[in-house]
């Protein structure tokens, strides 16, 4: 027959994985998604790159023409649309972290030690919801900006032929 604490304890290793997985990677893919946008308005405003290595002359080719350009931004555009099923699983792992803190105060089942842990990483979830949902709504803002003023200098008319 399954306990309290049993279930208590698959909760627990349930809403670790969760978090472990999810907050690192979604952090990690706000943090690229900004210093990509940074690139790429840099590459975009730069007359002539000189002598840069290969690689970042044909980034610099791509990035200035309009159709490279619009194809790159909307990329990461959908690279942070990808990030919302991330973001709700750390939201579920925020309410298994209050399901389990209630618990233990209710039943007193995890140690002092533990209970600081959880409610660490149940503030940890709360920053990072706030973190992603912040700069997600902000990068995707930037990236329809650059998108609408490629459409309103007329250089995205002809994309589709």
């Amino acid at each position: 027959m399954i306990g309290f604490e049993e279930l208590c304890l698959a909760l627990t290793i349930v809403t670790l994985f969760l978090v472990v997985v999810s907050v690192p990677t979604l952090a990690l893919t706000v943090r690229n998604s900004s210093k990509q946008l940074k690139r790429y308005l840099l590459l975009r405003s730069l007359d002539n790159i000189g002598d840069a290595p290969l690689h970042i002359q044909r980034e610099w080719d791509n990035i200035r023409s309009t159709i490279g350009y619009t194809t790159a931004v909307v990329d990461e555009i959908e690279r942070l649309g990808g990030i919302k099923p991330m973001v709700f699983q750390i939201q579920i792992a925020t309410v298994l972290l209050a399901i389990l803190l209630i618990a233990d105060w209710l039943g007193n089942y995890m140690t002092d030690e533990v209970a600081i842990v959880m409610i660490v990483l149940f503030v940890i979830c709360l920053l990072s919801v706030r973190y992603g949902n912040i700069n997600i709504n902000r990068h995707l803002e930037e990236y329809g900006k650059v998108l609408k003023q490629l459409e309103d200098n007329g250089d995205g008319s002809n994309m589709y032929g």
